[in-house]
């Protein structure tokens, strides 16, 4: 997530760049403004309803001075692309006058060229808003019903997209700046101000964007994209250790190269498949060691010396091993090399045939599961150690799960597996009395 949201906040820089025409004398002061409105605002320096405005009007002021002193005026400006060529004003309707009903106006390429990249952000952006609503209850004094807010996020959005618009939903930062100039979690009054400024941009003029200069929307995307960057690009350094911050750095930098977030997002995928099974197999399959059959006994009462006889000779027949957590490939191979392991050294103590293993319990009272490979590894397995006169028994298994091992043949007959491990030593008491 982290590693996605980093990728948006370099789009908004490069935007950003964009927007100052690439040209130095624009997104120099740009960035420097912006980077510093972040810090100022992330730090909480000062009062946010002066410093805030005080950052982004004062270089306003001093563009205008030196556009009606250095230059000739607003149109010398634009004339050297200190500003943007003149937006027209469209009447908010024609969005549904000249689209209802006129499909030839579509274009589907352009839809279908980013659909990739559509469904990628979708579930980036639903992600990402659970993330700031769970975010903004331990930055601000509220407790927020994540379902609730979540869903008017949706319903909002559906009505902003018939609109015409693209999605959205609250962010972290501008909740934290409302708080700080409200000075409290209750009062509506910038909700309700920042509505009717977007309703007289969308139902009556856009005209005074072509007052505003260049570098002037290129500081407010790089305040937006210092946000993506110092939270998730640098600011993830703090909960994750280096190597997964080595992986987000090496997303972004596929993205940076290739500018195509389905490529990013395939190398994030890769990487995090491979962390997980790196990580997950160094997970023990085996609760505790795997214990001899003279360490458990069967609930079955014997004399002393009957019972003394089972435990001597269990102690050498019987292995007991108590399989956890889900057994994959890799999971699989380290705890059968284990048991392999075990075998082989009595082999190398030449310990006598008589007194070797005979016996193999896999215990699945906490085996949640297992995948095809590790049934693979394990019915290869069980083909060695029958060779060497080893039988595998299974227990703490449900008849659903025995009918499934079954059907995997690693269950050869109803003597092979016990609901229990207790009825699974009883029923070999029997070969060791």
């Amino acid at each position: 997530m982290e590693a996605f949201l980093s990728c948006v906040g370099y789009k908004v820089f490069k935007y950003a760049l964009k927007f100052c025409d690439k040209s130095p004398r624009q997104f120099v002061p740009a960035a420097v403004v912006g980077v510093i409105m972040y810090f100022v605002k992330a730090m909480h320096i000062g009062n946010p309803a002066i410093m805030l405005p005080a950052l982004l009007l004062a270089p306003l002021g001093i563009f205008y001075l030196i556009a009606f002193t250095a230059m000739t005026g607003l149109d010398d400006a634009r004339s050297n692309n200190y500003m943007f060529p003149k937006v027209k004003n469209v009447e908010f309707y024609k969005i549904w006058t000249d689209s209802i009903g006129n499909a030839g106006r579509i274009n589907f390429s352009a839809w279908t060229a980013t659909m990739v990249d559509l469904i990628i952000m979708l579930i980036v952006c639903t992600l990402d808003c659970m993330l700031k609503v769970s975010s903004t209850e331990s930055k601000l004094p509220v407790k927020v019903e994540k379902d609730y807010e979540v869903q008017l996020y949706g319903y909002g959005n559906i009505l902003t997209t018939l609109c015409g618009n693209t999605v959205g939903y609250m962010q972290l930062k501008f909740n934290v700046i409302n708080y700080g100039v409200m000075g409290n979690v209750t009062d509506r009054r910038g909700g309700y101000l920042y509505a009717i400024f977007c309703g007289i941009c969308f139902f009556f003029t856009i005209e005074h964007f072509n007052f505003l200069p260049r570098f002037f929307l290129g500081t407010m995307l790089f305040f937006a994209g210092a946000g993506f960057v110092a939270e998730n690009l640098w600011g993830s350094r703090r909960y994750l250790d280096f190597q997964e911050w080595l992986q987000i750095l090496l997303i972004v930098a596929v993205f940076i190269l290739t500018e195509k977030l389905l490529y990013a997002v395939i190398v994030g995928s890769v990487l995090v498949g491979i962390s997980f099974i790196i990580k997950y197999a160094q997970v023990p399959r085996i609760a505790g060691r795997p214990a001899r059959g003279g360490e458990i006994l069967s609930r079955q009462r014997h004399s002393a010396l009957m019972e003394q006889g089972i435990k001597h000779i269990a102690k050498c027949w019987v292995q007991v091993v108590k399989l956890k957590g889900f057994l994959f490939f890799a999971s699989a191979d380290g705890l059968l090399r284990e048991v392999l392991g075990h075998l082989a050294q009595e082999k190398k103590d030449n310990i006598p045939q008589y007194a070797r293993t005979k016996f193999v319990i896999f215990d699945c009272e906490m085996l949640d599961g297992l995948d095809a490979s590790a049934v693979k590894a394990l019915l290869k397995f069980q083909k060695e150690v029958t060779h060497d006169g080893i039988r595998v028994v299974w227990s703490g298994i449900s008849h659903q799960r025995a009918d499934s091992f079954k059907q995997k043949e690693l269950v050869q007959s109803e003597a092979d597996w016990f609901e229990d491990l207790g009825v699974a030593l009883l029923h070999l008491d029997r070969y060791l009395a």
